[in-house]
């Protein structure tokens, strides 16, 4: 049985691994989509989002 603790503490690592990467990538989709809507009207939230990458 205490060889099942590592494993299971591993997957969950794992699991929080690629959490945080999915909302990142979705938030960084979400940027990029807002920019590209804003680019049209003005210039400004170009480099503050060039700035947060």
């Amino acid at each position: 049985m205490p060889q099942m603790a590592p494993s299971l503490w591993m997957m969950i690592y794992l699991l929080l691994c690629i959490m945080l990467l999915f909302v990142s990538s979705i938030m960084f989709f979400s940027k990029k989509y807002k920019e590209n809507n804003y680019s049209s009207t003005s210039m400004a939230p170009k480099p503050m989002s060039l700035l947060w990458q």
